[in-house]
């Protein structure tokens, strides 16, 4: 039996949630290494080891771009500070997308390694979604303080200027199981 939790159990260890606890073996923890371990596990992951860095390096990004986007935009407290901040981050997004998209164009499939799924796609399809169709009370809890991201901290629809990029979210978000799941999710904030 496999289970993700997300529990304060480990907050006086090296553990943070989500944390991954399979039948009676020492739970794991980190999103980058749960996933790693899934992906190996049930076959998601490139056959060479070029795939394998490919598969890792669109992950990588992926991270970078999100803790860029919170530690820059969402936990900057001088609305100054964040406008120039928020270039920065859409200069990072724009280099992003435009890599992957050529990787995608290149790839000869629908996928960042080709014509097979790895668990890059999820990260990046589920990235991608989040800015082009944000769910209904997705947000950042902010401790006081912090003021709220708004409309303008948003970088909406940006892979309308990426087409493989945008054929890629849709492609792995028109999975069947991703497909219902995003209709059932919760919407909380994240």
């Amino acid at each position: 039996m496999y289970i993700i939790e997300i529990t304060t159990e480990f907050a006086s260890t090296a553990y943070q949630i989500p944390a991954f606890f399979e039948d009676d073996k020492a739970p794991i923890g980190q999103s980058h290494v749960i996933s790693r371990y899934l992906a190996n596990k049930f076959g998601l992951v490139g056959d060479t080891n070029i795939e394998n860095a490919r598969v890792d390096e669109v992950i990588s990004m992926v991270y970078d771009l999100f803790i860029w986007y919170r530690m820059l935009v969402i936990f900057e407290k001088d609305l100054e500070r964040r406008k120039q901040n928020r270039m920065f981050v859409e200069s990072r997004i724009q280099t992003f997308y435009a890599h992957w998209n050529k990787i995608l164009e290149e790839s000869g499939g629908d996928y960042v390694i080709g014509k097979k799924l790895t668990h890059a796609d999820f990260w990046l399809a589920s990235f991608v979604q989040i800015w082009d169709d944000p769910m209904e009370g997705n947000g950042p809890v902010l401790s006081p303080g912090f003021q709220q991201p708004s409309q303008a901290d948003a970088f909406l629809n940006y892979t309308d200027n990426f087409p493989a990029l945008k054929a890629h979210k849709e492609k792995v978000t028109s999975i069947p199981q991703i497909k219902e799941w995003i209709k059932k999710r919760p919407k909380t904030s994240a």
